[in-house]
């Protein structure tokens, strides 16, 4: 049953992380295109990914509620949704040299 679980969770990555660097490469010029990935993707994961277990433990414990770490989660789910619905389609154009 692991092995089941575990492939249902490498699919569900790959649904985000397949196209998080397609727009990763879209959003940047050719001669920034590796500094504006970095900057832009590994200060986001430090700042938010980091301490996201001592947020959920001081939600819990602020709130005595075991659903607000998803309510957490939900919020930062939806500050990522406006800023993906704020790119633009780039199908068919050439990437920025």
């Amino acid at each position: 049953m692991m092995p089941v679980g575990q492939l249902g969770f490498a699919v569900l990555i790959s649904m985000f992380a397949g196209p998080e660097a397609v727009a990763s490469a879209e959003a940047f010029a050719a001669h920034v295109r590796y500094s504006g990935v970095a900057v832009s993707h590994n200060p986001c994961m430090a700042l938010l990914g980091g301490p996201a277990a001592m947020v959920a433990t001081y939600l819990i414990g602020r709130t005595q509620n075991d659903t607000s770490p998803p309510i957490y989660l939900i919020g930062a789910a939806i500050v990522s949704a406006l800023f993906i619905l704020s790119l633009a389609e780039t199908l068919c154009m050439p990437l920025a040299e």
